[in-house]
């Protein structure tokens, strides 16, 4: 039995999903920032899982005071 394979998103899906701009997402690229990124040839795709720990890594906690 095989795994199933992950979800490739395009960048305008990871945009939509993050927030943000493609146009950002392709500066984040060119500059090697998170999120990760596939590439095959000229395609860029991103891992579903790769969005979900990009967002989860950026999570505060509220301090006491």
């Amino acid at each position: 039995m095989s795994k199933k394979p992950e979800k490739l998103l395009t960048e305008f899906e990871a945009a939509e999903i993050l927030g943000l701009s493609v146009h950002t997402l392709r500066s984040r690229r060119y500059w090697r920032k998170p999120p990760q990124f596939v590439r095959d040839g000229r395609t860029i795709r991103y891992r579903q899982g790769d969005i979900e720990l990009y967002i989860a890594d950026r999570v505060v906690t509220p301090r006491e005071v």
